[in-house]
Parts: structure tokens; sequence; C-alpha cells
């Protein structure tokens, strides 16, 4: 009851704000197109608005297996994403934001003293400013430009969740600002080149920076030009491409001085006598996505190193290090049904190695924005098998 009076407090004003503005000055424009959202514009056609709202349900099941037999099962139902989420533009289309709001328990994760101990309800709050031709300044809270597999909406993800590698290695999201720069080379070749300055810590925190910052660079190279309908971060290949596409992405981020154990997720490691300890985290990606008719391929190498200082180097494993490789692949056997497979291998420094396969079943009513997932998946640690069965219901308008 405590949170839930919490949320409200943050999302009546915005509520109210919305509601005021669009009845007294706006006009509905359009609407009537599920999984587009509801779209609004000011009367002087300088603010724009789209509302949208999606959650997700889950069921997972998880065997016991004892001598390859199963000896027990536990399984829990739950919502596992709820958001609203508003973009559009203020002034002029070259001023574009994105405001994303999560709602569900499981968005928010555990209340931590860096944050005040309060829910951590807001994921994107960024303007987006094109100052000059293909040049974008970003201003604000969201995604840094990571691993495919983690900007790719978990919206539009072509199994149930993303993969153990995201799991270890993604850079999520942090508040700073990014600057990004496209161009066309000959008539196709599309690339894209993103400079990113962040706090380091990931979002919502309270207390400030704990030291240094966290500075990115990613390249994206599209040989043969755009996906239709931005399918180089959408899961499987519901636009069908009716020529070769291919995307290839390379990152690399430099965390300096973060007490988190993984730059922007994690814990935040102390000393035994109550001092953050801070690390350097470095981490590099490459990654691709290729589609073509009703195939699509994506897969993703990453690598991450974490050094403490001498004097506490003792707390160097409590920061993850280590290496992995992630690869799915995806058919569409009708515009509506698709089945895919993924197999993910991550080396752990400081722990025990893990290798996933999953096996997935989609179907698309209104492609990413009304489906039915489920996948199974064996985790071997090191000999020790786990199953996980998982079922899930979007529905996003």
């Amino acid at each position: 009851m405590y949170i839930g009076k919490k949320i409200w407090a943050v999302l009546w004003p915005v509520v109210i704000l919305f509601g005021i503005s669009f009845s007294s000055s706006a006009q509905l424009v359009s609407g009537e197109k599920f999984g587009k959202g509801i779209n609004f514009i000011s009367q002087d056609s300088s603010f724009t608005s789209k509302i949208g709202f999606r959650f997700q349900t889950l069921f997972t099941a998880e065997p016991t297996l004892n001598n390859s037999k199963i000896d027990g099962l536990e399984t829990n139902m739950l919502i596992r994403r709820t958001r609203l989420k508003f973009d559009g533009y203020a002034f002029n289309p070259n001023v574009v934001y994105k405001v994303e709001l999560a709602l569900s328990n499981r968005d928010f994760g555990t209340p931590i003293t860096e944050n005040g101990l309060t829910p951590n309800l807001v994921l994107d709050a960024v303007l987006k400013y094109r100052f000059h031709n293909n040049f974008t300044l970003w201003l604000g809270q969201t995604k840094l430009p990571s691993n495919r597999e983690r900007v790719i909406s978990s919206q539009k993800l072509q199994q149930v969740d993303r993969s153990l590698l995201n799991k270890y290695f993604t850079l999520d999201r942090d508040i700073g600002v990014q600057l990004r720069h496209k161009a066309t080379l000959g008539n196709n070749f599309l690339v894209e080149n993103i400079f990113s300055i962040s706090n380091g810590e990931g979002r919502n925190l309270t207390k400030g920076n704990f030291g240094g910052l966290d500075y990115t660079y990613r390249l994206e190279l599209l040989p043969f030009g755009k996906f239709a309908g931005k399918g180089d971060y959408v899961g499987g290949a519901v636009e069908l491409e009716d020529k070769h596409k291919l995307a290839i992405g390379f990152t690399y981020d430099y965390n300096e001085s973060t007490p988190r154990s993984a730059g922007q997720l994690g814990s935040f490691i102390l000393d035994s006598l109550g001092n953050y300890v801070n690390a350097n985290i470095q981490s590099t990606f490459i990654d691709w996505m290729y589609k073509y008719k009703r195939f699509s391929f994506m897969g993703e190498l990453a690598q991450k190193s974490s050094t403490v200082a001498d004097d506490n180097a003792f707390y160097e494993s409590k920061f993850f290090s280590g290496s992995g490789i992630n690869q799915s692949v995806g058919y569409m056997f009708t515009d509506k049904w698709e089945v895919s497979g993924r197999y993910t291998y991550v080396d752990r420094t400081h722990s025990t190695n893990l290798t996933m396969y999953t096996l997935g079943f989609s179907k698309y009513i209104v492609k990413h924005n009304l489906k039915f997932q489920t996948d199974f998946s064996l985790t071997d640690e090191e000999g020790e098998i786990e199953p996980l069965i998982r079922f899930q219901c979007e529905m996003a308008f």
C-alpha cells in the first residue's frame, strides 16, 4: 500500500497535466490502429504526444532434476512488465522527447539507499535535439548504446526474455549526454557513430556521482541499407525482407571508478569500514542482425574486465569480469507463427561457466503488439542441468 501511494504521488501530476492540455488545446489525430498508441497534436502544431501502454504476463515452471528424473516443480505467475510511455516533439519536429515509466513491482527492483529507498519508477526521460543535418544530441536518462539485444525493446524480443549474455554484460540505462551522427555512403551503405558520456551508476540515483564518468562509443554499419520497420532492432522476421539486410555493431565502454558491481547494475560494493570500493570496468561488444525473407539471425560477442586499485584488490572478485557469446536464429513459417533457437555461453572469471540452450515458439496476433510466446531452456552450470519453461503474453496499444 505504501509503495502504491508513492507511485500515485508521482503519476497524478502527469495524468492531470496531459488531461488539461489535451482537452483544452489539442486534437486527436490518430489512434484507430491497434499498436500505434493514441496520438495528439496541439492546435498550432507546436507540440505532439503519443501515449502508449503495454504489459507482459509471465508464467514460469522450474523442474528440479535428480538423476535425470523430475524431483519437484517450482512455479510462478507474475506481471513481468507494465509500462506507460509518452513521446512526441516539442516546439518543432527537430526536438523530440520520450518518457517511459515502469509500474510493475518486478520493474522496480529492490530499493537501495543510493536512490533514496524509493521505487525505481522512471525508465526513460530524454530529450533528442537534431541540431544540424544528421547530428542529434540526446540529453537525459535512457539506454546507453550497448549490445544489440539490450537496446531492442523488451516488447520486441524474439523469445520470452533476453539471454544470459545480456544479464551479465549489458550497460543498461544511465543519465548523461549522447551525440549521434548518421551518414550514407554511396546509395545504401548506412553508418552511425554514437558517443556517450554518462554518470556511470545507472538510473534514478539521488546521491550524485560516486567516482568517475562512463564513456561509450558505438559504431553501426548497415551495408545493404535500412531494414523494414527498423528491423535491425526488432526480434524475429515479422517484417519480411525481400532483399538481404545486415547490421553490424561495435561498442566500447569505459566506466571509470564505479562502486557498482556491473557498472550501471548490480550491488554497490562496500569495504569492511562501510566505504565504497571503486573499480574501472571496460566492456566490449560486437553484434550483428541478419534478415532475409522469413529468416533471422542475431549474434553477440561480449567481454568485460574489472580492475580495483591495489589497496582494495581483495574486492576485485565482487565486480564482474568475463566473456560470452550469444546466437539466436528464427524462421517464420507463416506471418503469425515463428520457431526460434538460442545458444548462450558465459565464461565468468570469478565463478562457474554457464551454457544455456533455448527453443522458442511465438504466435503473433498483431506482430509484437499482441503476441503469445513460450520457450524451453536448459542451463548447464558445469554439469548441473536446470530446466526452465516459460509462457508469456504481451499486449501493447
